[in-house]
């Protein structure tokens, strides 16, 4: 008999077992235990807007920032003050979410975005490939060239570069190293690194935008959708109007729509801000 044989035997005589076990386990609870009812279940909250107003109070402030349960938040304090339905709180939110969006602010995480992949990707071939950094070595370097025989490989390639690649490299690690440890050191002492001072600037300019709403709801939403902006042509989920027909819902998406084409020139505007 094989081994796979011996091993499949083996197996098939041990799974009655393990199931049972499995089962005995899964089925056997603790005396006094409370399980979920199917009332339980069915008054499970499936969305958001069924959360309660201390629910989305924690959820907002525990961190990092929930968009949607500050979307909520900023929702009910909109039907509130302005005394408006739900369905139609929504435009007054999505108008202020177009009001917050804002690229001037991103462009530092875009440029290192942008920067790292590419300087990443570039490294390679300067190190490995004889032909990029023999034109990098004649343009920047103007060292010694290998002796013939001693370019076969990439590895041979690669010690010859890394005698010019080692400095950059190194040095912009250990740059990015002590960049890393200053900012932990800052948030040890409570100031805000750049990303905590974007938001907040975000959040001071919305709330003084709109000044008739609780200044605390108005800047948790700002924070939590400063690198968010899919509010900005629409918000997704709402519930339907029960009374309104199929031709009203098409104009509403149509009206969504026309809100997305619009949002371009916002985008174009905010890059000013």
């Amino acid at each position: 008999m094989s081994m796979l044989t011996r091993l499949a035997s083996r197996r098939a005589l041990a799974a009655p077992l393990l199931s049972a076990r499995h089962l005995a386990t899964r089925r056997v609870l603790p005396a006094g235990t409370r399980i979920p009812t199917a009332e339980d279940a069915a008054s499970l909250p499936r969305h958001v807007r069924e959360l309660s107003g201390e629910a989305l109070l924690i959820l907002v402030k525990s961190g990092p920032e929930d968009s949607s349960a500050a979307r909520e938040r900023l929702l009910r304090d909109v039907m509130h003050i302005d005394g408006v339905k739900y369905e139609d709180a929504a435009d007054k939110v999505e108008e202020m979410a177009r009001y917050n969006y804002g690229r001037m602010g991103m462009l530092p995480y875009e440029v290192g975005i942008q920067t790292a992949i590419t300087a990443g990707w570039l490294s390679i071939p300067l190190v490995f490939s004889y032909t990029v950094a023999k034109k990098f070595n004649d343009v920047f370097v103007t060292a010694e060239p290998p002796d013939v025989g001693e370019m076969d490989t990439i590895l041979e390639i690669g010690s010859w570069t890394w005698g010019w690649m080692e400095p950059p490299l190194g040095t912009i690690s250990f740059f990015l190293l002590c960049m890393q440890y200053s900012r932990d050191q800052r948030l040890n002492m409570g100031q805000k690194p750049y990303t905590e001072w974007y938001k907040s600037q975000r959040a001071d300019r919305l709330a003084a935008a709109f000044p008739a709403y609780t200044t605390e709801i108005v800047r948790d939403y700002a924070k939590a959708t400063a690198f968010d902006h899919s509010d900005c042509d629409g918000i997704d989920d709402m519930p339907n109007d029960p009374n309104a027909t199929d031709a009203d819902i098409a104009d509403t998406g149509k009206a969504r729509s026309d809100v997305g084409r619009q949002l371009c020139c916002w985008r174009s505007a905010s890059w000013r801000r």
